[in-house]
C-alpha cells in the first residue's frame, strides 16, 4: 500500500522523482553498507533508474549484489556465474505441468530468461515448448495461450493469427469442442514423441517444495478461464501494468519461486521490486520475440550458419504454429503466422530447426513417420532432445 501511494505521489508531478532520488542517494551515501541493498531495492520498486543509486557499493553478499545488478539494470554483460538459473527453469517446467495456476506463473517466468540471458534465452523457450508439447492437452494448450495473451498486451505488434487464435481459445462456446479436438491432437503428438524415442511428460508426482507456492490456485479469487478473459479484454487498454500488479499468478505464483530459488534477501524487498519490474516488462519482453520485425531479421539468406540463439528462437516459433493451427481451426498451413520460417527451415542444417520443422509437419499432417524416425537416429538430435526431455532407453 505504501509503495502504491508513493508511486501515485511521484506520477502527479515531474519534479518529484528528482527529489526522491536526491533523498535516497543522500541516505545511501550516509548509511552502513549492510543496509544499502534494501534502499536500492526500494528505489527500484518506485521505478527509479538513477545509476548513482543502483550501482552504489552494497553489502559483502556478492551473490545478492550480482543478482541485483542483473535484475535492476538488465546488463547484457552481467556475470550470471553462480546463480542457480537452471534450477529455476527446472522448477518452472514442473509448474507448467502441475496446474493452470502454475502454468500461468511458468509462462510469465520466461520473461526472466529473456532479461537475464540476452544471448541464450531461446534455448529456455524451446525447451519449455517441447516439455508442454510432450504433456497432456491442458498444459500444452494453456501455456501457449498464456504466452499469446501476455505478448498481445505489449507494445510490439505480434502476428494477427496469434491474437485471433487466442480470442478463439477464450470463446466460451468453443471451449468444449477445442478440448475434444485438443485431445485428439494430444494423441497425435504423443505418437510423434514416441517416434523420437522419448518418454511422455505426465502430471508431476510431487509438487516443488517451495515456501508459499501454490496457495493462489487453491484460493484464487478468479478461475484461470476468467483470468484469460480478463487478459483478452486488456489488449489495447493501456492498463496491463495495473492488471499484472495484482494478478495472483505473479504475486503468489511466480515471485515466490524467484526469491527462493535465487535465495534473494531481504525477501520482502525483493518481492516488491520484482512485482513492479515484472508487471511493467513481461508483455514487452514476450511480445518482442513474436514480432515479425524481430524474427524476420534472423532469416539469413546467404547460407551462413545461424547464431545458436537465433536458431533456437526460430525453432520455438515453429512449435507455436502447432497451437495456432489447433486453436484457430486453420486448414491451410501456408496461412500460419510462422510459415515463412518453415519455408526457410526446409534447407537448414541447424538441429533445433530440423526438429521443430519435423514436429510441426507431423502435427499438421505434412510428413510421414519415417521423417521423425530418421531424426531420432541423429546423435546431434538426441543431444538437443536430452536438454529438454527425458530420453527413452
Amino acid at each position: 500500500m505504501t509503495l502504491t501511494l508513493v508511486r501515485t505521489w511521484i506520477s502527479k508531478e515531474n519534479g518529484r522523482i528528482k527529489k526522491l532520488e536526491e533523498h535516497l542517494y543522500q541516505r545511501i551515501t550516509m548509511t552502513r553498507r549492510g543496509t544499502v541493498l534494501p534502499l536500492q531495492l526500494l528505489a527500484s520498486s518506485f521505478g527509479l533508474t538513477n545509476s548513482e543509486i543502483l550501482l552504489h557499493e552494497t553489502s559483502n553478499k556478492e551473490e545478492n549484489r550480482k543478482t541485483f545488478r542483473l535484475f535492476a539494470l538488465g546488463s547484457n554483460d552481467a556475470d550470471v556465474g553462480g546463480l542457480p538459473l537452471e534450477e529455476l527453469w527446472d522448477l518452472h517446467d514442473t509448474l507448467a505441468l502441475e496446474s493452470p495456476f502454475g502454468n500461468a506463473a511458468a509462462a510469465s517466468g520466461l520473461a526472466i530468461a529473456l532479461q537475464f540471458l540476452p544471448d541464450h534465452f531461446a534455448r529456455v523457450l524451446f525447451r519449455r515448448q517441447l516439455v508442454v508439447l510432450n504433456s497432456t492437452w491442458g498444459p500444452r494448450r494453456d501455456h501457449t495461450l498464456n504466452l499469446a495473451l501476455l505478448a498481445a498486451n505489449g507494445r510490439f505488434t505480434i502476428p494477427k493469427e496469434v491474437t485471433a487464435a487466442a480470442r478463439k481459445a477464450c470463446t466460451g462456446s468453443e471451449r468444449f469442442e477445442k478440448k475434444n479436438n485438443g485431445r485428439d491432437r494430444e494423441l497425435s503428438l504423443q505418437g510423434a514423441f514416441e517416434l523420437l524415442g522419448i518418454h511422455r511428460h505426465g502430471r508431476p508426482s510431487a509438487r516443488p517444495r517451495m515456501r508459499g507456492l501454490g496457495h493462489g490456485h487453491r484460493g484464487a479469487l478468479v478461475t484461470m478461464g476468467q483470468y484469460h478473459d480478463a487478459l483478452l479484454e486488456q489488449i489495447g487498454s493501456g492498463t496491463i501494468q495495473q492488471f499484472l500488479w495484482s494478478a495472483e499468478f505473479i504475486t503468489d505464483g511466480l515471485i515466490p519461486t524467484v526469491t527462493e530459488a535465487l535465495a534473494l534477501q531481504p525477501e520482502p524487498h525483493w518481492a516488491e521490486a520484482l512485482r513492479y519490474w515484472l508487471s511493467h516488462t513481461i508483455p514487452d519482453l514476450l511480445g518482442e520475440q513474436l514480432a515479425p520485425e524481430n524474427w524476420k531479421t534472423k532469416l539469413v539468406l546467404d547460407g551462413s550458419k545461424l547464431v545458436e540463439n537465433d536458431a533456437y528462437l526460430l525453432a520455438w516459433l515453429l512449435l507455436l504454429d502447432i497451437w495456432v493451427y489447433d486453436e484457430a481451426g486453420l486448414t491451410d498451413p501456408s496461412s500460419l503466422p510462422f510459415s515463412e520460417i518453415a519455408d526457410f527451415a526446409q534447407d537448414r542444417s541447424e538441429g533445433p530447426l530440423q526438429l521443430a520443422l519435423a514436429l510441426r509437419n507431423y502435427a499438421l499432417g505434412l510428413s510421414a513417420d519415417r521423417d521423425l524416425e530418421q531424426l531420432s537416429l541423429s546423435r546431434d538430435m538426441r543431444s538437443i532432445l536430452s536438454r529438454a526431455v527425458e530420453l527413452g532407453e
